[in-house]
C-alpha cells in the first residue's frame, strides 16, 4: 500500500528534527577536507547544513568567529558559530589558519562575524553546485524536505530549481532573436515603454521623434547581452493563464539583477527595456501600463525564479 507507506515515512519525517537517519539515500551531497578536517553538506529538516566533526549547523545563519579567551570547554581559535555568536558556537575549526578560513568561506560561502540574515554567498560555491546536481538525482528527497517550511535558507529550493530548470534545455538566443522582438513592439526603447515621461516639451514634434528614433537605435545596438541575461531568467518561470499584476517590467529586471548578482556576475544591470523585449522573445502575453514605461506579464508568482519572499507576499 504505497499511500500507507508514504504515509509513515512523513510521519518518520516529522518526529525527526535535523538529520533523518531513515532514509533510503544519504542526505549529504557535499563533501570536503580542509586542515585535515572533514566537512560536509547535508538537507535536514530546516535545509542545507554544514556538518563538522564535533557538530552541525544550518547555513544562511551561521559564521565564522574567534574566540580569544577561551577555556577547558571551548579552546581559543575559530569556530563556526550560529548567528555569528560566540555562545552559539557549533563546529569548532581546530588549527585553522587564515588561508583554511578563506577555502571553508570559497567552498561553503560562510562569512566571518555578524551579517544580515539575508546575506549568503552559498549560492555561488561548489557545495551549492553539488546540491544542484543531487536534487537532479533524487527530486522527491528534495521536494519533501523543501515544502516541510522552517528553511533558515528562506529561497535554497527556488534558487537550486531555477538553476536545474535553466540548465534543462535552454538555447541561448541570437541578436536577430533580439532584433525580432523589439519589432513586436514599436515603443520600445531602453527604458521601456515611450510615454509621455520621454518626451521634452520644450522640442518640437520632429525633434522628439528624432530623439526616440536615436533612443531606439541605440538599444537595437547595445541591448543584447542584459537581453540575454534576462532570457535566462524568464526560462526559470512559468506562464499563466491571465496577466499577473502583482509585478511589472521594473519589478522583474530587479530580481534579474540580484540573481545574476548572485550568480558572480560583476555586470548584472538590466534595462527595462531589455526585460520587455526577453519576455516578448519568449512567449509570454503582455499588457501595457497606462502612461508608462512598465509592462506586466502573465508570469506565475509561483516560478522558480521568483525569490521565496516575494511568493510569500503575493500568496
Amino acid at each position: 500500500n504505497k499511500k500507507l507507506v508514504n504515509d509513515f515515512e512523513n510521519t518518520l519525517w516529522k518526529l525527526n528534527n535535523d538529520l533523518p537517519p531513515y532514509m533510503s539515500v544519504s542526505n549529504e551531497f557535499y563533501f570536503t577536507t580542509i586542515a585535515g578536517l572533514k566537512f560536509s553538506c547535508a538537507l535536514g529538516s530546516t535545509g542545507p547544513c554544514i556538518i563538522g566533526p564535533d557538530g552541525s549547523v544550518e547555513l544562511g545563519v551561521c559564521s565564522i568567529v574567534e574566540v580569544k579567551d577561551g577555556g577547558e570547554d571551548k579552546p581559543e581559535g575559530y569556530y563556526i558559530a550560529k548567528y555569528g555568536d560566540s555562545w552559539q558556537t557549533q563546529i569548532h575549526l581546530k588549527n585553522f589558519s587564515e588561508r583554511d578560513i578563506k577555502e571553508l568561506t570559497t567552498k561553503f560561502g560562510i562569512p566571518r562575524g555578524r551579517f544580515p540574515e539575508g546575506t549568503t554567498s552559498f549560492y555561488q560555491t561548489p557545495a551549492f553546485k553539488a546540491l544542484c546536481y543531487w536534487t537532479v538525482e533524487h527530486p522527491k528527497v528534495v521536494k519533501r524536505i523543501a515544502r516541510n517550511g522552517g528553511r533558515y535558507l528562506p529561497d535554497w529550493y527556488e534558487q537550486v530549481m531555477a538553476i536545474i530548470h535553466v540548465q534543462k534545455g535552454y538555447q541561448e538566443p541570437t541578436e536577430e532573436d533580439f532584433l525580432k522582438a523589439i519589432e513586436k513592439e514599436p515603443y520600445l526603447i531602453d527604458f521601456g515603454i515611450r510615454c509621455s515621461f520621454h518626451i521634452d516639451r520644450k522640442k518640437t514634434a520632429e525633434e522628439n521623434r528624432a530623439d526616440f528614433l536615436n533612443e531606439r537605435q541605440s538599444f537595437a545596438a547595445s541591448g543584447y547581452r542584459e537581453f540575454s541575461v534576462c532570457c535566462e531568467w524568464l526560462h526559470g518561470c512559468k506562464q499563466r493563464k491571465t496577466i499577473n499584476t502583482s509585478f511589472n517590467s521594473y519589478s522583474y529586471k530587479h530580481m534579474v539583477e540580484a540573481w545574476a548578482k548572485r550568480n558572480g556576475s560583476d555586470d548584472y544591470y538590466v534595462s527595462n527595456g531589455a526585460f520587455i523585449a526577453a519576455a516578448i522573445h519568449m512567449g509570454y502575453h503582455w499588457k501595457l501600463e497606462f502612461d508608462s514605461p512598465n509592462v506586466m506579464f502573465n508570469i506565475s508568482a509561483k516560478s522558480p525564479a521568483i525569490p521565496y519572499k516575494l511568493k510569500a507576499i503575493t500568496a
